[in-house]
This record gives C-alpha cells, structure tokens and sequence, in this order.
C-alpha cells in the first residue's frame, strides 16, 4: 500500500487518475494535510504551489521510480492528447516544438508524441482552422450503468427521475445558448454528445434533445454531430 500526502489542495481527483495509470485503487491512499493521521506512516509527501503540471510531473517521476512503469502518455489524463496539441501548436507555431514540450514537459514517449503531432498537422490538412464565429457545442449527459477507472468525467448511476429533471435542464439550457449564439451571429461547426454514457437517456430522451439541438442552433454548417 502507498500512502500519499498531498498539501496545499483538497482537489485530488486528478492527481487519482494520474495515479491509477500506474497502481490499482487498493494499492494506494491519497490524503490532504487535514486528514493524515498523525500516527500515518507516508511513503511520499507533495506540495501543491499553484502549477497542476508540476505537481503530477513529481508525482508521475516518484510513481515511475517506484513500480518501474512509464505510461506512455505521460501526466495527461482527462483530456485528449490531440486537443493539447492544437492548443499548443496554435501557441508556439512549430511542430518540432510541441513535440519536446509533449517529452519533455508532459513525458509523453516520443512515438506517441509524434503520432499526436501528426494527427493535429493531419486535421489541420484536411479541415483547417475554425471561423471565428465558429463554436464547438459539448453536450454533457453525466449519467453511466457502470464507471471505469480511468473515467475523469462527471459520471453517476442515477433514477429514472433525476434523468428526465436533467434533461429538462439541459434543454432550458440549449434554449438560452442557441438564443445567445445567433444574437451574436455565432454557428454550431460540431455538437458531440458525451458523457457518462449518452444512450443511458431512453429513446424518446434522446429523440427529445436531437430535436432540441437542431431547432436551436443554427446547424447550416456543421461538420460534426455524433454521439459518444
């Protein structure tokens, strides 16, 4: 069992799923300040001072020292490589560069860190850059008949009842965006259906929040509707 302190933060779940990648949940225990036991003997103590990457790169290195294993995508969790990427080729420019950022600062391996960097040069090929007024829509149903343990999502099991209460919610939601885009002469390019697990919705949910989507946003050029 490794037991790990974390100071200087209660939000732990992140540095759990950074965790996880390299121990199963019943091989570690992750404790802020406040709730270790005096009496607790801590494998490894960290401090959080603000940078999230710094804090999952010592514990990435500790963790790799430790078991031997080296994930081969590095500290990214949550998140997909291929949208970290763009954003960071939108900000340095050049495609060697995020790859040593990928290596160095992420400690992605070097093979997935060009197979990433390539599918950003690929879409970019194929699709290009967005318009302006261009808006990708992410439509969250957090609901899920089981989680996976590498899930960083918002995800429960939950009754039939607070499935429709979140649905009625969602769609006074998609009212008063779809109202606030076109004021601003804004366009749907992509709406993805994520979760959780969407299809958790009954058909005639899910029938309910298409129609929805399609009356409400303006969907002449989209690119992209699909559903987790």
């Amino acid at each position: 069992m490794y037991n790990i302190l974390i100071r200087g933060t209660d939000k732990l779940h992140e540095y759990e799923e950074l965790i996880k990648t390299f121990l199963p949940t019943n091989a570690f225990r992750i404790l802020v300040e406040g709730e270790a036991n005096v009496e607790t003997s801590w494998d490894a103590t960290f401090d959080y001072s603000g940078n999230k990457n710094q804090l999952r790169y010592q514990l990435y290195k500790y963790l790799e020292q430790k078991t031997g294993l080296r994930p081969p995508w590095g500290i990214i969790t949550g998140i997909r490589p291929v949208k970290l990427a763009g954003e960071l080729l939108r900000i340095h420019r050049e495609p060697t560069l995020v790859r040593d950022i990928l290596v160095k600062e992420y400690l992605v391996t070097k093979s997935k860190a060009d197979q990433v960097v390539e599918m950003v040069l690929y879409q970019q090929r194929t699709v290009g850059f967005p318009s302006r007024q261009s808006v990708g829509i992410y439509v969250s149903i957090p609901f899920c008949p089981s989680r996976c343990s590498y899930c960083t999502f918002p995800s429960n099991q939950s009754s039939t009842e607070e499935m429709e209460r979140y649905l009625e919610a969602l769609i006074s939601e998609i009212k008063y965006s779809a109202k606030a885009m076109k004021e601003r002469d804004w366009f749907a390019e992509t709406i993805y259906i994520g979760g959780g697990t969407p299809t958790a919705l009954s058909l005639t949910q899910l029938e309910r929040l298409y129609d929805e989507l399609n009356k409400g946003f303006r969907t002449e050029r989209l690119m992209e509707f699909s559903l987790e």
